[in-house]
């Protein structure tokens, strides 16, 4: 580790500036600033900070040390590479000790990807995080620990990829870490009659990248620098060497562009180094009658040149030589670090009692979010109860289970529903099984090409050669010749695919094949039989979909009903089991039901059977009935067409008649067909209901039943005291959520302690007031009488008095408003910006 220069014990304040700049409730309100920040809540509230901006170069860190007598790492590759945020705080006692904590606020993550600046991505390849890290580096007493400390923190920052667990040894060479971080090293300092004073040191603003550095590098930093120079809580110090030309300072195009001249304070650094011309022309310009007020607090001077650092008696033997003994008194209070660091007390003591009301505002609107937020989550329950609520929950979802599918009196609108769905399901699946009854084409392939024919020389206008529309064959019997059907069965509804169409010619193959009867024109049992198969060979499928649906159903029910049982608790490892349990449970029982309905649809496929033969024989008759009457329509249709066509342009000629045609010659064909259909009919009736009666006598009760016992089983709730470890486990919060739940209480935590600091400071700070000389007229007035450095109230310009008293007593039935009023003249009275009138040619 690259090891920087050790320092000396600073000495305490008091050594460097005389007595307090403001009275003990100002110190208090300032404190009160640098409190809010300790407890993290910066995010809830606005708090004034001071920022220091300025190029690189320009005198900066030299003026952070010489006003908190710090010194940060001189390394040429480990100067000021991120934010310093330095807080000091005056001890509890004026003997209390010199003591420091270092930390570092990780409010940005590192993405090596992104290296390109844009508007979307201002810093590069740093991103804004939602929570800030704050890891804690170390807190010393020793003064001489804390640049090496900060050496440290400032690794840390860039090395983003380090764990932050490990804060020693950290040899990383300094030509692999990264060259800037906008996350902040934090600075927090405290001891006797010190000053309560909080800023943050910015890296130096470049034009163009040095050595080593990445081109973006140049973006990052003029973006953070833009950043907080844009933050209306900022009040900006200025950094701009006083022999360098202020037009060419990038740092303050930045100001003017953010346009924070109203939040800034400009400082003229290396005074010592001018040459006595460049003094002159700054203090005509700056300083002079003439000099317009760019900036809100005006203009200071400061030496920071002389050797590694400065020493505030150096820079006050410096000032108290001619000629800046000779100034006006005015001027003479804008120079140097003393009265540097009295301004900056005075403007931090503003901008914080503007702000304390409204934060605490801020603060209890916060606070009542985070107390809805946290009474939306359920409280952690107790270890010991947990296995017993769990039982009880059980009990109740076993309740509402029993309540599933069921028809009874006492059923819910819930359960009543879930019937209805699955009753729904059961009429859909017998409506599908009943619409697909088998049908019969009414002609056969011959008739058909004949009836074509014939329609075909109708409209041609020409004869054709007669044919017999009786039979297709001599004598009426099948023919004895293999049959081998020209096309594939035209079905009869195209809509619906699971309806088997027999054709004539088919259905006479069937009856031939396996004709053993010595008696031509019979019918053949297990031709029939075979028709019968092929009738229900469709069910299948119907079957599979409709169990599909009812397993759909049962789950989504099932599971319904665990939500609303364990809804509140989703966020537990038990909400996952349960769900996991009845999930498996559900699937093991549909598949079993589902396994022996299988079996059943099989057996209808595989043997065809029924002894309901009344029934059998009352559908056979309907059938055939309706069968004969079709087919007698399609015989006449063809003859009729036939005779037509025959005596095209003949006179009239008589119509042929049922009776000319003769028997049908298809009559045994169609016999089969009806008894193919009215074992259909009775056997889809009989395969619904009994499909139908096994959800409902087996599958439901099993939901209904067992799911709860297989459940307590594997949650372990049947021996308590042994699976009392496991049964907690699953009950207690998730790490995140616990996590969650620690942060909002540490936020409430935090945001009541500041709420009640607030309150108690505000109890006490009543605000400045303008004084008109007597004593104890206001904190402030007090605080400024007692230093013999800073103006009196004597010292203000008639006319500004003047004004401000009046604008008090017209403001004064607000005394919000009227503290408001007269703290804001008193702080911009007793800047360096007053007395502007006396010249600044030596006195005589």
């Amino acid at each position: 580790m690259s090891q920087s220069s050790t320092v000396d014990m600073p000495p305490t304040f008091s050594d460097q500036a005389a007595a307090p700049i403001l009275g003990d409730e100002a110190q208090r309100l300032i404190s009160c600033n640098q409190k809010l920040q300790e407890l993290g809540i910066d995010d809830t509230i606005k708090l004034p900070r001071i920022v220091v901006i300025g190029d690189q170069s320009t005198g900066k860190s030299s003026l952070i040390e010489a006003i908190s007598t710090i010194k940060v790492p001189k390394d040429t590759n480990l100067c000021t590479k991120c934010p310093i945020a330095i807080n000091l705080t005056n001890g509890s006692t004026p003997s209390s000790p010199w003591r420091c904590t270092v930390r570092i606020e990780e409010k940005y993550s590192f993405n090596t990807r992104q290296k390109k600046v844009s508007k979307a991505n201002p810093l590069g390849p740093w991103q804004l995080q939602k929570d800030t890290k704050v890891t804690t580096i170390r807190t010393t007493e020793d003064a001489k620990e804390l640049c090496a400390l900060i050496d440290v923190a400032q690794r840390l920052l860039l090395n983003p990829s380090r764990d932050r667990g490990s804060l020693v040894d950290i040899e990383v060479p300094s030509d692999k870490l990264e060259k800037f971080s906008p996350n902040t090293i934090r600075v927090d300092i405290s001891a006797g009659e010190w000053p309560n004073l909080s800023f943050i040191d910015l890296p130096g603003v470049i034009q163009t990248p040095g050595r080593g550095q990445p081109e973006y590098y140049v973006d990052v930093v003029t973006s953070l620098a833009r950043t907080y120079a844009k933050d209306d809580n900022n009040v900006i110090m200025l950094t701009l060497p006083i022999n360098h030309d202020v037009s060419n300072s990038k740092s303050y195009s930045i100001i003017q562009q953010e346009n924070a001249q109203s939040r800034a304070i400009a400082i003229f650094t290396k005074v010592d180094l001018a040459r006595e011309e460049e003094r002159r022309d700054c203090l005509d310009k700056y300083f002079g009658d003439e000099a317009e007020e760019e900036f809100e607090y005006g203009h200071q001077m400061v030496m920071l040149a002389s050797g590694p650092g400065l020493e505030i008696e150096t820079e006050d033997m410096f000032f108290s030589k001619q000629p800046w003994s000779r100034l006006p008194q005015a001027v003479q209070q804008r120079l140097g670090v003393r009265n540097l660091t009295g301004l900056l007390r005075r403007i931090l003591f503003q901008k914080t009692s503007e702000t304390l009301p409204g934060n605490l505002q801020k603060i209890q609107v916060r606070l009542g979010e985070v107390r809805d937020k946290l009474d939306a989550m359920p409280e952690p329950p107790d270890a010991l109860e947990l296995p017993y609520q769990l039982r009880e929950q059980i009990h109740v979802f076993e309740g509402n289970i029993k309540q599933l599918f069921t028809s009874s009196q006492d059923t819910t609108a819930t359960s009543s529903s879930s019937r209805n769905k699955l009753v729904q399901s059961m009429q859909r699946f017998g409506s599908r099984i009943s619409k697909g009854k088998p049908t019969m084409l009414r002609k056969t392939d011959a008739e058909s090409e004949k009836l074509s024919r014939a329609e075909r020389s109708l409209r041609e206008g020409s004869s054709v050669d007669p044919v017999s529309i009786d039979t297709d064959s001599e004598s009426g019997r099948p023919a004895m010749t293999s049959f081998l059907p020209k096309q594939s069965p035209r079905k009869a509804n195209k809509a619906d695919t699971r309806v088997q169409c027999f054709r004539l010619e088919e259905i006479r193959h069937m009856n031939h094949e396996r004709y053993q009867s010595s008696v031509p024109g019979e019918i053949e049992p297990t031709a029939v039989e075979q028709m019968h198969r092929m009738s229900i060979q469709y069910w299948g499928i119907t079957f599979k979909e409709f169990m599909s649906e009812v397993s759909k159903l049962v789950h989504k029910e099932v599971l319904q009903c665990v939500l609303n049982t364990f809804g509140n608790q989703r966020h537990l490892a038990l909400y996952a089991q349960v769900e996991a349990l009845t999930r498996e449970y559900l699937d093991d029982v549909v598949q079993s039901e589902w396994t022996h309905l299988d079996r059943l649809c099989d057996a209808e496929q595989k043997h065809p059977l029924t002894f309901n033969t009344d029934s059998v024989k009352e559908s056979e008759m309907e059938s055939l009935t309706q069968l004969r009457e079709k087919r007698a329509e399609a015989r006449l249709k063809i003859a009729r067409a036939i005779q037509k066509s025959q005596n095209a342009g003949k006179k009239k000629v008589k119509e042929v008649t049922l009776e000319d045609l003769g028997p049908d010659p298809w009559d045994v064909e169609v016999k089969m067909a009806a008894k193919t259909k009215a074992y259909y009919d009775v056997a889809s009736h009989r395969f619904v209901d009994s499909v139908c009666q096994q959800v409902f006598a087996h599958l439901v009760p099993r939901c209904q039943g067992a799911l709860v016992q297989y459940i307590k089983q594997h949650l372990g709730l049947n021996d308590i005291p042994r699976n009392r470890t496991r049964i907690v486990a699953l009950m207690s919060e998730d790490a995140a959520r616990e996590a969650y739940r620690a942060q909002m209480i540490s936020e409430m935590e935090r945001l009541n302690e500041g709420h009640a600091y607030i309150a108690s400071v505000l109890g006490t700070v009543n605000g400045p007031r303008i004084s008109d000389g007597t004593a104890g007229d206001s904190i402030y007035a007090d605080a400024i009488m007692s230093d013999e450095n800073v103006a009196s109230p004597t010292n203000i310009s008639p006319s500004k008095r003047k004004a401000a008293i009046e604008q008090d007593d017209v403001e004064a039935e607000s005394p919000t408003k009227r503290n408001q009023v007269r703290h804001g003249a008193a702080v911009r009275e007793h800047t360096p910006l007053v007395n502007r009138s006396r010249s600044f040619e030596p006195e005589e």
